[in-house]
């Protein structure tokens, strides 16, 4: 099969690093629990425009650069790249393209087949193509995914999604081709029957 994995509260505690940045520049308390919905501005009280400029803030930060995998990620990649084409598919803009590819190779070393930037987290000159479209192209038959937005927009293309459970991404009700899991655990339990 072919598997795509979103980075960012994926494979990476990006949200984790990005509180502690945000409390430390920004004098704020923020945590997990804070944020219930995907969009910056509405958890940190600013507009879009100033959201982006913090974004790229903190890719600046020494934060940042010290994210740390999430708890189960690098076992189960690996268990994965054994029967499976593993694409990474991100909407992280470009600016921060060398970082994410060094990341990558630090935690992951080989284990993808191709790294896919969409850049639609911010309308980075990549940003003309969607995660669906990624999946498409590419006929990617599951998408490991946090976004709910992205999920629906895959789920609606054909794409089996697997959502990984966050405070941002709940919903009474999740379209019938996007699966809640908690853990790597589950993922790999998921992948291992849909073979």
């Amino acid at each position: 099969m072919k598997i795509g994995i979103d980075i960012d509260n994926v494979l990476s505690e990006l949200s984790y690093s990005m509180d502690l940045w945000h409390n430390r520049v920004h004098g704020t308390n923020l945590e997990e629990k804070d944020h219930i919905a995907f969009n910056l501005e509405s958890i940190w009280g600013c507009n879009k425009k100033e959201s982006i400029k913090r974004i790229f803030d903190f890719f600046d930060s020494p934060e940042f650069k010290a994210t740390k995998t999430i708890l189960g990620a690098v076992d189960g990649v690996k268990s994965l790249t054994e029967d499976h084409e593993l694409h990474v598919i991100t909407s992280r803009a470009d600016k921060v393209f060398d970082e994410t590819i060094t990341w990558l190779n630090k935690h992951f070393s080989d284990s993808f087949h191709k790294v896919h930037f969409t850049g639609q987290m911010d309308g980075a000159k990549s940003g003309n193509r969607s995660k669906a479209m990624v999946c498409k192209e590419y006929c990617i038959n599951i998408l490991i995914e946090d976004a709910l937005h992205y999920a629906n927009n895959c789920a609606n293309g054909g794409v089996k999604v697997l959502l990984f459970d966050w405070p941002w991404n709940q919903s009474e009700k999740l379209h019938p081709n996007i699966v809640r899991v908690k853990t790597w655990q589950d993922i790999l339990d998921y992948v291992k029957l849909a073979k």
